[in-house]
């Protein structure tokens, strides 16, 4: 979202006649000229350009001098700060105002008034109108179950419900009748029952939603509520009247939509338990359509699904299908632009998604899985995926690391002691030679020398905290070093 903004608005100011340094996905400025003015400014240190959350959109970065902090946009000038929280010098900063958590249920403002005969209770509204007869021990004004209109009653250790009106929803005869929310989500508030040890679901439109006849309560996975009988796990409908699963597996669980793919899928993972272990399957709600079985299903990323069958393991495609003959001693949990790190006879190599290799498998790679940047957010961008390999000795013991691109092309070489690819900042590789620290971009360039004991993100991006022979000091991306001015937990 930050380098689609970026651009954006770029080309809004180019188009006006603008002078603008562009800056990189991380906020960073290459242009020399850029790095010639902040040093001729005085700027002691200098942040990541970010787009500001005022109107109209702006793009700046934070620069500090003097100790005190304000904004540049990407012409190098100073811009109004009016409406923008500015950065501090603190371990932790928090930018979100403090905001009191409102009450989870709206305030109920009672209507009723609960009536007593014969140390029986009921109710009666304010005109004196008797809704519920005075038959109960116990009749319960509970504000979180009337924000949804009903009123639970006990008689002995029996709860019924009724409704606000005073017509009854839920006969006296269940062990727990409890408020639930299904997933977290506010749409999904239901009841929870229990009947003589059974289980069901009453939704506020149907008391009977799912009956109280299942030997473990009822769990909604997706758009399927998984239900057990007998010591097995099926699965209804969202209606609770059709079954989707016979009852004969040992637990069902929702793997959601396949990432990647283009078709309309919603897989559930199946399995079933014999002397082996566990056995998995892959079933697709929409088409009703089941895959073959495995030994480990991992979650779909970029169109694929990691899986294991006997000892080998290989990917499957977006209709659960094999996407090549199964066949390596170990894959990558997922995909990105279409290839994937295998291992074959002990050595790593990269393949593309009908198997053939990219990169013979010649590497021994520390870590067999892709560096992804945001992906949760912006999706698997082969141009920012590392992957992290090392050379080894003689005797076979680690020797020096480095790291590769998804193409098999040298970014940083083989020349540190280790390598840490997210411990800073997912777009930063940070190294290690001998005990010094420094980070290099996802190009292989310097971005902050192999100088410093510890290496620490700062609450501001493109800001770091810095130690070096016991001194603490912040520094940016441009070399900037500038002591903090106050003592921090490093």
């Amino acid at each position: 979202m930050r380098s689609f903004t970026l651009v954006f608005l770029l080309l809004a100011s180019r188009m006006a006649g603008a002078q603008n340094f562009v800056p990189d996905a991380n906020g960073y400025v290459a242009n020399p000229k850029f790095h010639q003015l902040i040093k001729t400014a005085g700027y002691e240190l200098v942040g990541a350009f970010d787009t500001l959350a005022v109107k109209p959109l702006l793009i700046a970065a934070p620069v500090r001098k003097a100790g005190k902090w304000s904004y540049i946009g990407t012409n190098g000038k100073a811009v109004g700060t009016s409406g923008i929280q500015l950065p501090e010098d603190q371990a932790d900063v928090t930018y979100a105002m403090e905001r009191p958590i409102p009450d989870e249920y709206a305030l109920f403002q009672t209507s009723y008034n609960v009536i007593s005969k014969k140390e029986k209770q009921g109710l009666e509204n304010l005109e004196g109108s008797v809704l519920i007869k005075p038959l109960y021990d116990k009749v319960l004004l509970e504000e979180a179950y009337l924000s949804h209109g009903i009123i639970r009653v006990r008689l002995g250790s029996r709860w019924g419900a009724f409704r606000a009106d005073g017509s009854e929803f839920l006969p006296v005869s269940y062990d727990e009748i409890s408020l639930y929310r299904f997933n977290g989500m506010e749409e999904n508030w239901v009841l929870k029952l229990k009947q003589d040890g059974k289980h069901g679901v009453a939704s506020f439109a149907n008391p009977q939603l799912v009956p109280a006849v299942y030997d473990e309560p009822v769990d909604q996975t997706g758009l399927l509520f998984v239900v057990k009988l007998e010591g097995k796990y099926g699965a209804l409908d969202m209606s609770g009247r059709k079954q989707i699963l016979k009852f004969m597996y040992d637990g069902i669980s929702h793997k959601g939509a396949a990432d990647g793919c283009l078709v309309a899928i919603d897989f559930y993972e199946l399995l079933q338990r014999d002397d082996a272990g566990y056995n998995r399957t892959l079933f697709d709600l929409n088409s009703g359509t089941f895959s073959d079985v495995y030994k480990e299903i991992a979650y779909f990323s970029d169109g694929y699904c990691k899986v294991r069958k006997d000892s080998l393991y290989g990917y499957l495609d977006c209709m659960a299908k094999p996407a090549f003959p199964i066949r390596f001693q170990e894959v990558s949990d997922q995909t990105c632009g279409g290839k994937a790190i295998v291992r074959q006879n002990g050595k790593y190599g990269i393949i593309d998604m009908q198997g053939n290799f990219v990169l013979a498998p010649t590497l021994v790679l520390k870590a067999c899985d892709f560096l992804r940047s945001y992906k949760e957010e912006r999706g698997c961008n082969p141009v920012e995926n590392r992957l992290l390999f090392i050379t080894r000795d003689e005797k076979g013991r680690d020797k020096r690391y480095g790291v590769i691109d998804h193409q098999g092309k040298v970014v940083v070489p083989a020349i540190y002691n280790f390598i840490e690819m997210e411990s800073v900042h997912d777009q930063l590789i940070q190294v290690r030679s001998e005990d010094k620290y420094g980070l290099l971009d996802l190009s292989g360039e310097m971005r902050i020398p192999v100088a410093f004991s510890v290496i620490i993100g700062h609450d501001q991006p493109g800001v770091y905290k810095v130690m070096q022979a016991d001194s603490r000091y912040l520094t940016d991306f441009y070399g900037n070093l500038a002591a903090p001015g106050y003592r921090d937990d490093f």
